[in-house]
Parts: C-alpha cells; sequence; structure tokens
C-alpha cells in the first residue's frame, strides 16, 4: 500500500538553532561545529533510524528541510536539567545537522544562548536560503517577558542576519510565514493574565525582506486564544488555527482564522463539541479553495476521570469555513494524550494526518470525502518506555516519510520506504 508522494514546494517545517550572547547575536564567524555521537541503523536506502542525541540527553526534533541533493537538514534541541542558564532556567542547546540519504550525519552544529531559547520552527525562503523563528527566555512565558526573534541563515547554518522584537506580554512566537512579496508575517500569543487565571491575544506582525518589523497588531478578546500554526493560500492569503473559548460553545473550541494577503480577516469559526475541549493545530488549503485541519476533540473535561479524554479529529471546510465532513476517531488508554498533530495534502487530493494515539505515532490518509484509505502505527520497542510521539514530518521524493519520533528517553529520525515499512531495533509497526 503506497504513499501518495507530495508535491513539493514551501512549507512550514520545524525549526532552527542559533548562537547568541546576552540579549543579543553571535556573528556567523562564532558559530562553531561539532561533532555528535549519533548512531545509524541503516536498513538499506529507503528506510533507516537516526538516534539523536546522547543517552543521557532529553531531545526534542523540530524538523527537516529535504535538500535538492536527495540530503536533509535537520533541526533539533536538548536540555540537561542540571545544567541551568544565566536566569535560572533549564539550559536548552539547539543544534542543525546535515544528513545523507542513508541517515548517516555528514556535519552538525551547535547553537546556545545564555537566558535560553526556544526555536519553533524552520522553512526554506524564496530565495533558497533559512528562515527560522523562536523565543528566548521561554520559560518565562507566563509572565510576558520573552522576546520573539527572527533570522535568516544559509543553508550551511551560517547567520545571513537576525532580529529580536521586544514586544509588550510576548509570551511564544507560534508561525512565520513568507508572503509572495517576499516579506514575513508573523503569529504570537501575548500574555494578559495571571498564571492562576491565564488570558491572552493574539499578536499578528509584518517584518520586511531583512526582518524589520514594519506594523504590529492584536486581536483581542475577553479570554483566551491560542495560535499554533500559520499556511499560505491560493489567492495570496493566509489561514490560522489554533484554539480559542470566546467564541463557540464548548469549554475551549477549534478555531480557524481566515486573512487576506493585507492580514484583514475575511472569517473567523469555531468548531467542536458543545461541552469539551477541541484544538485545531494544523490545516492545509483545498484544491477547491476549502481547508482541512486536524487537532483533538474531547468531549468531556471530567479530567477527574478521564472519560473520552482528546480524541483524534479531523474536519473538512469549504472556502468560507463551513463543515462538509468532520471525523473524531475513537481513543485508547485514558489519560494518554489521543490528538492529530499535522496535516498535508498529497496528489490526487488526498490528506496525510499525522497523529498521536494511545502510546504510539500513527498516520491516516484520507480520500477528499473523509474516508480513510490506511493508518499505520509506530511503537517504541524500548522496554523502559511507553510513549511515542510525532508532529513533524514530510513526504520524501522516493514516494516514502520522513518524520521525528519521540519516546521519554531519546528522539529518533525516522525513513520510512513508499510502503511506510521501518525495521529497527527501535520500533515495531503495524497498521491499524
Amino acid at each position: 500500500m503506497k504513499l501518495i508522494r507530495q508535491k513539493l514546494g514551501y512549507m512550514l517545517i520545524f525549526v532552527m538553532l542559533f548562537s547568541l550572547f546576552g540579549r543579543g547575536y553571535s556573528n556567523a564567524d562564532q558559530i562553531s561545529s561539532i561533532a555528535i555521537n549519533d548512531k545509524v541503523t541503516e536498513q538499506g536506502t529507503t528506510n533507516w533510524v537516526t538516534k539523536l542525541g546522547g543517552e543521557t540527553d532529553h531531545v526534542y526534533f523540530q524538523g527537516t528541510i529535504i535538500k535538492a541533493d536527495g540530503a536533509y537538514l535537520i533541526a533539533y534541541s536538548t536540555n540537561d536539567y542540571s545544567n541551568t542558564s544565566a536566569s535560572g532556567t533549564v539550559k536548552i542547546d539547539q543544534f542543525l545537522a546535515e544528513i545523507d540519504s542513508k541517515g548517516n550525519i555528514l556535519w552538525s552544529k551547535e547553537y546556545m544562548h545564555d537566558n535560553g531559547v526556544y526555536v519553533r520552527s524552520v522553512q526554506e525562503s524564496s530565495d533558497g536560503n533559512l528562515i527560522a523563528f523562536g523565543t528566548i527566555d521561554a520559560a518565562h512565558s507566563y509572565t510576558g517577558k520573552t522576546l520573539y526573534i527572527l533570522f535568516k541563515m544559509d543553508k550551511a547554518g551560517n547567520m545571513l542576519w537576525n532580529n529580536n522584537y521586544s514586544v509588550e506580554n510576548a509570551q511564544y512566537l507560534a508561525a512565520v510565514e513568507q508572503g509572495s512579496d517576499g516579506n514575513y508575517v508573523l503569529v504570537g500569543r501575548l500574555f494578559s493574565g495571571s498564571y492562576t487565571d491565564p488570558r491572552s491575544k493574539i499578536w499578528l506582525g509584518k517584518a520586511d525582506s531583512t526582518g524589520n518589523l514594519t506594523w504590529q497588531q492584536t486581536i483581542d478578546n475577553p479570554s483566551q486564544q491560542e495560535p499554533f500554526s500559520l499556511a499560505t493560500t491560493s489567492d495570496g492569503g493566509y489561514i490560522m488555527s489554533g484554539s480559542t473559548n470566546c467564541e463557540g460553545a464548548g469549554y475551549f473550541d477549534a478555531y480557524l482564522v481566515r486573512f487576506d494577503k493585507d492580514l484583514n480577516i475575511l472569517w473567523s469559526k469555531t468548531y467542536g463539541t458543545a461541552s469539551g475541549c477541541d484544538e485545531a493545530n494544523s490545516a492545509c488549503q483545498t484544491p477547491d479553495g476549502g481547508f482541512v485541519f486536524t487537532g483533538y476533540s474531547d468531549v468531556s473535561v471530567d479530567f477527574e476521570s478521564k472519560s473520552n479524554f482528546r480524541r483524534i479529529y479531523i474536519v473538512r471546510v469549504d472556502s468560507a469555513g463551513n463543515v462538509l465532513w468532520e471525523k473524531i476517531m475513537p481513543g485508547e488508554d485514558l489519560g494518554t494524550f489521543n490528538g492529530g498533530n499535522a496535516v498535508i495534502q498529497n496528489e490526487y487530493n488526498t490528506y496525510l494526518v499525522a497523529a498521536t494515539q494511545g502510546w504510539s505515532t500513527k498516520f491516516i490518509e484520507l480520500d477528499n470525502n473523509g474516508n480513510i484509505l490506511w493508518q499505520k502505527r509506530y511503537y517504541s520497542s524500548r522496554k523502559d518506555t511507553q510513549e511515542l510521539y510525532s508532529g513533524h514530518f514530510q513526504n520524501t521524493p522516493d514516494g516514502g516519510l520522513i518524520f521525528g519520533a519521540k519516546d521519554n528517553k531519546q528522539e529518533y529520525l525516522v525513513k520510512v520506504d513508499e510502503d511506510c515499512n521501518i525495521k529497527s531495533e527501535y520500533f515495531w509497526s503495524l497498521f491499524k
């Protein structure tokens, strides 16, 4: 059963790394390369597993870019809870590495910041370089005292330019997309409450081609709004996915906002159950101008019994945001996370969703009418762990799939063949 390969183009993928000093950035000549003792379990040219980081590191995979020569640029971070930053928070080290088509690491670079940094995403810019963004001092996000960062690098990891933005009550920068004019649109969350009474606003920004902030505004609300992703649309506009408790009937509702190219709101809609928590984590546009999004749906907020706690939620809407079909897939293992993490469109109007179900990573392909064509789950083989989570993934030119998979001990970069097969000491899988 073969995956239908996605048309290649610009897509949002996740993340990047950098070297800073104080509250500013280092020059490119201060970036140093390091060797990483990663293990490769090679199973031929079409499927393999690369283990990231050391045995004692807490490792987080953040995304990949496929190069024209078939190699991969990957980004991931590590932290050591015994090593704190200048502000007293856990020190986070960021890495960028190039991996060949067989999973071997060709080179890697490590980047650090004294106050800690969380880089959320990286994407390929229109000139073939890399744009990355994130948050400085992310551990203080609940005080609104973080800085947003945006920087550009070449594909060797050298800094071309960088900017940080001191936005009042900044909490985290959720997404960045490059517009057809070469400029950048930024979406973030502003903190406007307290730790016990959290409230938030959505922040929108525009930056020019060298990262200078030229415009900003907020979407005001009386309570909470959470932005999670942003994607460009065929008419030059944008679609944002997230959650809100300001509209709709549920405790929290999945939330889509459609913008034109100038960031004027064309429409906003909420989705989900009447009494639970719902969330839209990722959205992509359909050929007819509508959208498919995925996230989770919780039909109950009974956290004590964990009844029906978080199920995979997939919805298709028309160009005005009206529901055409929706699927709430049964969850399992009460108390575990079940939900859709990312969605992309394949050729022939099919959609591929990366999800978490129980203790496993799950991929689901659906046709244009919401019928499930196939689904496959991957489990960790380690005896000392149960969970396996994946959120970032991409189709590969050979018809396979590459994704990061994390158990509670280790992070892996996984390449599967066109039938989604993998033979590894780390994983086992089944169609289910």
